[in-house]
């Protein structure tokens, strides 16, 4: 797999980049992207709009279960090579 990255128009570094809604000619980055003082007053979709949409900027919780967690604890020992509390 290969992935290119763009050089960033408005901070000069190579990163991924989409086209800014405001200025189609120009690349930008997430944080320029996000950092434009531009995006809140006048840009209506930014680029980056989708990746913050499907939960970039969220945090993503899991519940784990006790059985699960004694198991995955247990795993864990006999890598290291202890022995388990439960035996």
């Amino acid at each position: 797999m290969t992935i290119y990255w763009e050089r960033c128009d408005f901070c000069g570094l190579y990163k991924p980049t989409l086209r800014c809604a405001m200025f189609p000619e120009l690349s930008v980055d997430f944080i320029c992207c996000v950092s434009c003082p531009l995006r809140i007053s006048k840009c209506k979709s930014p680029a980056w709009k989708s990746s913050i949409d499907q939960g970039l900027l969220t945090p993503r919780t899991r519940v784990v279960s006790s059985e699960e967690r004694k198991r995955v604890f247990e795993e864990l020992m006999k890598a290291l090579g202890g022995k388990s509390e439960t035996s």
